[in-house]
């Protein structure tokens, strides 16, 4: 027969844990009472600003008369904060610190005291450098039990490296930034004893104070919760933070459930009773705290959906202001300034035309009475001008071409990056996310229908023991005074499998590359050809400009220098400077000409050389326009919560099923086989979680 554990009430850990990440950090004065859940602990003693910089306090638990030491972390705001600084420099070295050595001289001091009336310290505590403080003091004195929550590590002179240390337990959250970087360092034999990761935390900037110390404070007041956004919209998000909720202690003996199997208790009708009532204050309570996570998440990702058009008119805008820049305003919304630009082309002609008539009849007009032998000269343009009218009129039909392409690239192309490269779904990842949500979410609740059943079936076992003495009494054995027909049975419950978010939530990035190449590879051709072509047309017209100058100047030359006559002529009288005139007259309107083509080309060629730079520049409103970043981060925030809330669950029911497999009653095997499938739900329903998290 399986003797029961002997359970003597002690300070638990996940009180030194809250004592050491939250209290702690708050100055208490002597007599002070900290009131927790369960228990109350009242301030003994305070050392506050020591010249080290140490800051401690001695409280005793009141219900249990135990004394703990708490050490507080780095707080530079202290009178001697700049020493709490300096120690977490010198932690890295081998000697010991002064403010550890003060720790210890601190303990020494107050055990002292305290012997006097028959007491002694049981437990130290701390978070970050407090942590360390309260570590060191173990090392040095064995008999006193340290808890921590993300302690620092200590000096390599004060450790000694393979040591067990089996009175130092510390709480290591998944995010703490402080031990990722200890092991990132290969140092983390530098904290000493064990090392019990929990599922605190969630991978935020923000969030990284409270991830270290285990609690939120506001404004120096705790709040249980982590919260960012605007309270009441979509984009509000509120997640429970509390450090010494996320260490997982046995619904039995309230021992946590790490480093080993917890020891066997016998399974009758007061601990059947007891699981029962744990079952709905620490599993169907925290799920449903799970439940609330997935609806927001799955409420966020609706929204996202319903966002559709919001999203792709963003990047519409972002794309049309870089081909603008791009372009340097030539290319503004349907075209209108290139248009414009073409237009003031054919008024450009329409001058130089006039005025080349007005240059050939000042060319004509010498004294022909005077000099008859005087050969005429003409100005002929009008075949030139023809010519590049009727390329203006090309060039009008590739600007209509262009612009129906961007129009197409703008709305078509665009849309498709929401596709993020495949077929499956057109808002793929709003779309691949949804779908999976919305299993997990129909798993979770089959999860807690499950869960309630098997509370119950707990419960209605126990209440059945009472029959067990009456066997006893006939020398009955307990498989046969309690059989499966005896309880509540539990239908089977099996959970859907999902085929979605099989790339976890690095699908988003996947996506975004993917949209990204896809987009730049189906709309450079359109912008090059066009582009292209538009450039031709341009050139040619370039050319025709500069024969019609070399035309003017050529018969401008003739006219003036080119015979004796000529010259004679120009010099008796105001021939040369009518001509001159003349010629710049007809000559401004095509050098304006020349500039303004000149500047189209220039423009036309900065997108075509430039466009696959600018689809890459417009990679990051990609991003946004397939899942908003924000609300991306807020979706994996909530999975992340929900999902390890169900790995402490998974934890727990490992202790319930393992407990239960001591009985070989029918009922107890049988719970125990529900216990199981209960536990394997919770695997799967973690597993489909995961998929869902940044770390997945």
């Amino acid at each position: 027969m399986i003797i029961p554990q002997v359970i003597t009430y002690t300070t638990t850990n996940s009180e030194l844990v809250q004592i050491a990440g939250l209290h702690a950090y708050i100055e208490y004065n002597e007599e002070d009472t900290i009131r927790l859940a369960a228990s109350s602990f009242s301030v003994y003693d305070t050392n506050y600003n020591h010249p080290t910089g140490l800051d401690a306090l001695t409280l005793q638990n009141v219900n249990t008369g135990e004394f703990i030491m708490a050490f507080v972390g780095t707080n530079v705001h202290a009178e001697h904060g700049m020493q709490d600084l300096k120690t977490n420099v010198r932690l890295l070295n081998e000697p010991t610190p002064p403010q550890l050595r003060a720790a210890n001289e601190y303990y020494l001091q107050m055990q002292a005291e305290l012997a006097k009336s028959g007491h002694s310290i049981s437990y130290v505590c701390g978070n970050s450098l407090g942590g360390a403080l309260a570590n060191s003091v173990a090392v040095k004195n064995p008999e006193v039990k340290s808890v921590t929550i993300n302690p620092a590590l200590l000096p390599s002179g004060l450790v000694v490296q393979d040591a067990e240390y089996p009175n130092i337990t510390n709480y290591i959250s998944q995010y703490d930034i402080l031990n990722l970087s200890i092991r990132a360092g290969q140092l983390d034999h530098r904290v000493p004893g064990n090392q019990y990761d929990i599922y605190h935390g969630i991978p935020s900037l923000e969030a990284l104070g409270p991830n270290h110390t285990g609690y939120v404070r506001q404004n120096g007041q705790h709040v249980p919760y982590y919260e960012s956004g605007e309270p009441g919209t979509i984009d509000y998000v509120k997640i429970y933070m509390d450090a010494h909720e996320h260490i997982v202690t046995s619904i039995w003996t309230g021992e946590p459930l790490y480093g080993g199997r917890s020891i066997p208790i016998r399974i009758d009708r007061e601990h059947l009773l007891k699981l029962g009532d744990g079952l709905e204050t620490k599993v169907i309570e925290r799920l449903k705290r799970t439940q609330t996570y997935i609806n927001s998440s799955v409420a966020i990702v609706e929204a996202e959906g319903a966002d559709i058009d919001k999203r792709l008119n963003t990047l519409r805008t972002v794309f049309q202001e870089m081909i603008r820049r791009e372009t340097n305003q030539l290319l503004n919304e349907k075209n209108r300034r290139l248009k414009e630009m073409v237009a003031a082309l054919h008024t450009i002609l329409n001058q130089l035309e006039t005025r080349c008539r007005s240059l050939n009849y000042v060319l004509n007009s010498p004294p022909m009475e005077l000099f008859e032998f005087l050969a005429r000269k003409d100005i002929s343009v009008e075949s030139i001008c023809q010519e590049i009218r009727n390329k203006l009129y090309e060039l009008e039909d590739m600007v209509d071409r262009l612009t129906d392409g961007l129009h197409n690239i703008t709305m078509d192309r665009l849309a498709e990056v929401l596709r993020g490269g495949q077929n499956k779904f057109y808002d793929f990842v709003v779309g691949e996310l949804k779908s999976h949500l919305y299993i997990v979410q129909q798993n979770q609740e089959r999860a807690i229908t499950q869960l309630s059943e098997y509370q119950s079936q707990v419960v209605a076992t126990g209440e059945k023991f009472h029959l067990l003495d009456l066997s006893l009494s006939q020398r009955k054995s307990i498989s046969s005074a309690l059989n499966l027909s005896d309880v509540l049975k539990t239908s089977a419950v099996q959970l859907e499998e999902s085929p979605y978010l099989m790339m976890h939530m690095r699908i988003k990035k996947i996506a975004v590359a993917a949209a990204t190449t896809t987009f730049k590879q189906s709309t450079n051709p359109i912008i090059s050809g066009i582009t292209s072509s538009l450039d031709f047309i341009l050139r040619t017209i370039e050319t025709l400009g500069n024969s019609a100058r070399f035309s003017i100047n050529t018969a401008t030359n003739l006219a003036l220098y080119g015979n004796v006559p000529g010259l004679a002529m120009s010099l008796f009288s105001d021939y040369d400077t009518r001509v001159k005139n003349a010629v710049n007259n007809a000559l401004y309107p095509l050098d304006d000409l020349l500039e303004t083509i000149k500047g189209i080309r220039n423009g036309l060629s900065a997108l075509r050389d430039n466009y696959p730079t600018l689809v890459d520049e417009l990679r990051p409103y990609i991003d946004s326009a397939i899942f908003s970043k924000q609300r991306f981060q807020n979706v994996t925030l909530y999975n992340t919560a929900a999902c390890s809330i169900l790995k402490e669950m998974e934890l727990l029911f490992n202790d319930i099923v393992y407990q239960l497999s001591h009985n070989q009653g029918k009922a107890i095997k049988a719970l125990q086989l529900t216990g199981n499938s209960v536990r394997q739900n919770m695997g799967k329903l973690e597993e489909q979680l995961e998929r869902g998290t940044l770390y997945g």
